[in-house]
């Protein structure tokens, strides 16, 4: 090959790389773009998830108090059935003396 073809073979191989380079630029600023919107995606899907984690956590606590804790009116309630349901140890024995 003459000195003229070679020149103007590297000339248009280094105009090829140089277009070439800037497709692949291109390429790699869209890729790098689109990760960094999955990785938002991904750190809004973490945090529903353990939102509902934790909403669900909260619910099964509250399930589980209510299992284990007498409700409040409960207590007032047993101690009168108990007083109308068992007769006064004095109003059963109305003539015997008391010991003092």
């Amino acid at each position: 090959m003459s000195k003229m073809k070679v020149q103007d073979a590297t000339k248009e191989l280094s105009r090829r790389a140089a277009q070439l380079l800037g497709d692949v630029s291109a390429v790699r600023a869209a890729a790098e773009k689109a990760l960094a919107e999955m990785h938002k995606a991904e750190s809004g899907f973490l945090q529903q998830a353990e939102a509902v984690r934790l909403e669900e956590q909260r619910k099964a606590m509250e399930a589980h108090s209510k299992a284990y804790t007498m409700p409040d009116d409960a207590p007032e309630a047993a101690p009168a059935e108990a007083a109308q349901s068992a007769p006064a140890p004095s109003a059963a024995a109305p003539g015997a003396a008391s010991p003092a």
